[in-house]
């Protein structure tokens, strides 16, 4: 900083140019010792100081990077330590916290999302710091506060087996306890098709595949039916009490949802399995009404195979039959076959 000064000096007498040059370099200097001291006194204050320079990324003077409401507390900086999966800053925030305050910032819901530590580290499938979470007095019944959505629902929904495991078998985890929305946890991983997660809730859980949604009835399988998830499918249906033929309140049924889809193999399954063309409550559409109005031939040929003539001849309520659902000649001439 002194040197482009130092070069303006040249049209000065010798003597007062010497004197400009002292002053300028001591005053230089004295910045230069203010700015070490500063930095000195900022390495020594409480802790928790640097871990908030961590947590916003502005270590030193590093750029900012986004956080949970700007990490302004340890308890918002353990929420962004859970977003990360950052188990070092996790610890840093504990060993600078007196331990009988680990439990209450461990299940600080954040005010804005209601989302604990636990509910993000599950989501973003961090069994490292679930596990410290767990340590520190996370409760697993703490769920998010407006949607009431549980740690084990986003583990599972996600598709997060080994920490889906962790919360059954460690933390008791209750695997029939319900979102606001009526959905549970073998209804979210029936819906992303992650069969490892619905393994482990049959297993470790005890999870009953017919407990419906009490808002719209839907249920597991049709969840997997519906997103096109044949193996989960196949895992829930093999379980004891599994119902094929259950509906929701609409009445749709899993073979109403595939032939939808147009999924032939998902049809053929449910089929041998023994699934009926139950038409559903409010179009009174059956199945083959389904595949034929969403212009899928396979699927249309499957069910007429299996069901015969009396599938082609189903009527809705208003008076239409399957052919009749589709502008596509190949299909209605299929329909029409019989």
């Amino acid at each position: 900083m002194a040197v482009p000064l130092l070069t303006h000096l040249h049209h000065l007498p010798p003597r007062l140019q010497s004197a400009l040059t002292l002053h300028l370099l001591h005053h230089v200097s004295s910045r230069q010792v203010l700015h070490r001291r500063k930095r000195k006194a900022e390495n020594g204050v409480d802790p928790l100081i640097r871990l908030q320079k961590r947590a916003r990324g502005q270590v030193c003077e590093g750029k900012p990077m986004p956080t949970i409401k700007g990490a302004t507390s340890p308890q918002d900086i353990l929420l962004a330590a859970a977003l990360k999966g950052d188990v070092s800053l996790a610890n840093a925030v504990y060993e600078a916290t007196p331990a009988e305050q680990h439990a209450e910032i461990t299940n600080h819901q954040d005010p804005v999302t209601g989302r604990t530590p636990l509910s993000l580290a599950c989501e973003r499938g961090k069994l490292g710091m679930v596990r410290l979470l767990m340590t520190k007095g996370a409760d697993v019944y703490l769920n998010d506060a407006d949607t009431n959505i549980s740690p084990l629902m986003w583990a599972s929904g996600c598709g997060h087996a080994g920490i889906t495991a962790v919360l059954l078998a460690e933390g008791e985890a209750d695997a029939f306890f319900p979102a606001t929305s009526g959905r549970t946890a073998a209804m979210e991983a029936a819906r992303g098709g992650h069969t490892a997660c619905l393994e482990l809730l049959l297993e470790m859980g005890g999870i009953d595949v017919r407990q419906a949604n009490d808002l719209d009835g839907t249920h597991p399988m049709l969840e997997a039916a519906a997103h096109g998830h044949l193996d989960a499918l196949k895992v829930l249906m093999r379980t004891r009490g599994a119902k094929v033929n259950q509906t929701d309140k609409s009445g749709q049924t899993c073979l109403l949802l595939a032939a939808r889809n147009g999924d032939v193999r998902m049809l053929e399954v449910l089929l041998q399995a023994g699934a009926k063309s139950i038409p559903e409550f409010v179009h009174y559409h059956t199945p083959l009404h389904a595949a034929a109005s969403n212009g899928h031939l396979p699927a249309c040929v499957t069910l007429i195979r299996a069901q015969g003539v009396a599938a082609t001849q189903a009527l809705d309520r208003n008076g239409k039959t399957p052919a009749d659902m589709t502008g596509l000649a190949h299909v209605r001439a299929a329909c029409r076959v019989a």
